[in-house]
């Protein structure tokens, strides 16, 4: 029977154990989802058909409201990858 200090033979130096490195996990939310992103785009997408409704139609009130809802897409989603820019590289406010 071995000694209790060891096990299996292997001498009590092996037996030592090594400090670990400690594990960084970033506390930051994750990247844009695709729920918000999908979201942006229909919102840009719909803007995009009602603005050409309106068109057609030659409704200037539907041309407008179209405009707004597309832009206000696409503003959105330039938004939320700027905030992801921010997150991933670590250089956002703290």
């Amino acid at each position: 029977m071995p000694p209790p200090n060891t096990r299996r033979g292997i001498p009590p130096s092996r037996l030592a154990r090594t400090p670990r490195e400690p594990i960084y996990r970033t506390t930051a939310r994750p990247a844009m989802t695709v729920s918000r992103s999908i979201r942006n785009q229909a919102q840009t997408m719909k803007g995009r058909i009602t603005e050409e409704l309106g068109r057609v139609t030659r409704n200037r009130r539907l041309q407008r409201r179209g405009r707004a809802d597309r832009v206000s897409g696409s503003l959105k989603q330039a938004v939320e990858k700027t905030k992801d820019a921010f997150r991933r590289n670590g250089s956002g406010p703290r």
